[in-house]
């Protein structure tokens, strides 16, 4: 089962040893000897390479000294331009752990088809570091999280600072020590680079007019039987989400404007009316009271289900993850994620919150992001709102 684990890499050169969270069954790869002369800005020098064991995603990180004139964008963009690479994602100011840095993503050919690679450029102390997690197209919804803890957890075992400006209009400082804000993605984009962290970015079109019972695909669903619309207890334009009360949960979460919430006492089903992805959240019993027990009979359901599934397990926190890839519902390719935690007031009954997000590839990043994001917003119902 991958969990991330904080791993720890000593210096090689120019006091470049850091730690940095990873899936713990990745595997670290021995590295070529280089010339220690870290004076020669003439190539990168090899700082750690971590692969996972099931797939060719590896994790590399390597440094240079850095230019004497010029911002860490100028830099990135040079040898993006130097190494012919192809962006997937403009370059933008992002961070690198505790670092400004300058983010992108790269797509290029191979002969296992297409290759995505995120990467970060940041400066320290003038050390230019190049850090990037590589991973086939098809698995861009699993290595997205694995890229998200990196840019979160690492750090430096002897940070010296910032020197210089990470772009043209932005001057070193103290402040740039600290992560930088990432800029606002479109809504409902798959592709943001870094984790979400508000309902606001899940918002689809349609308003908060989605989440009442009188709207006319809501009305039509009641009509047939198929469940009504939680309760809503207050709402948001500013952030474009809501706080509602749902009874097959006996919980109260935060859902975006746009999607259609259908609970029917025994499940919460939130409807996206692209048809892409479905949200279906609800209590299931595990085996033995565990995570790793119910994780292991939905594995086992899919590997019935399915003639060929590929599975990945993580956790972020308190929430475990199967991931489920390379299945079909007719001819449309799906990846499925099962997102468990514990339920939000005490349960005596074995059982855990499921979120099951089922979405076509492209959005699939963004769907689990959103799954979780719901689970970490259940707070226990209170009795005068289960009353009301």
């Amino acid at each position: 089962m991958s969990r991330f684990a904080s791993r720890s890499f000593p210096s090689r050169i120019a006091e470049l040893g850091f730690s940095v969270s990873l899936p713990s069954d990745w595997q670290v790869k021995e590295l070529p000897d280089q010339e220690t002369n870290f004076d020669d800005g003439s190539f990168l020098f090899g700082l750690a390479a971590v692969m996972a064991p099931y797939a060719p995603m590896v994790f590399a990180a390597t440094a240079r000294p850095a230019w004497d004139s010029g911002t860490v964008h100028d830099w990135a963009h040079w040898m993006c331009q130097q190494h012919e690479v192809s962006l997937g994602l403009p370059m933008q100011a992002g961070h690198l752990g505790a670092l400004p840095a300058i983010v992108g993503m790269a797509r290029a050919d191979s002969d296992m088809g297409p290759m995505l690679t995120w990467f970060a450029f940041a400066e320290d102390g003038h050390r230019l570091l190049h850090v990037s997690l590589t991973a086939p197209e098809p698995m861009a919804a699993i290595a997205e999280p694995a890229w998200a803890e990196v840019l979160n957890s690492f750090a430096l075992e002897t940070p010296r600072g910032p020197t210089v400006a990470l772009t043209p209009d932005q001057a070193p400082s103290a402040s740039n020590l600290l992560p930088t804000p990432q800029p606002e993605p479109e809504l409902a984009d798959p592709e943001a680079l870094s984790k979400p962290t508000g309902m606001a970015r899940y918002a689809l079109a349609g308003g908060l007019a989605t989440l009442l019972q009188d709207d006319p695909i809501n009305q039509n669903l009641l009509g047939q039987g198929r469940g009504f619309v939680p309760r809503l207890l207050s709402s948001d334009e500013a952030s474009r989400t809501a706080r509602v009360g749902s009874m097959a949960l006996m919980a109260e979460l935060d859902l975006p404007f746009g999607w259609h919430p259908l609970d029917d006492s025994r499940s919460l089903l939130l409807l996206d009316p692209s048809g892409e992805v479905q949200v279906r959240l609800e209590f299931l019993e595990s085996p033995d009271g565990t995570a790793e027990a119910l994780l292991d009979l939905l594995e086992s359901h899919a590997r019935r289900d399915y003639p060929a599934p590929e599975f990945l397990r993580m956790a972020h926190g308190p929430v475990q993850v199967l991931g489920v890839r390379n299945i079909h519902d007719g001819d449309t390719e799906l990846q499925q994620f099962h997102l468990l935690i514990a339920p939000p007031a005490n349960d005596d009954a074995g059982r855990l919150v499921r979120a099951r997000v089922t979405a076509v590839p492209e959005r699939a990043g963004w769907a689990v992001d959103f799954g979780e994001a719901l689970l970490l917003s259940l707070a226990p119902l209170q009795p005068l709102r289960q009353a009301a």
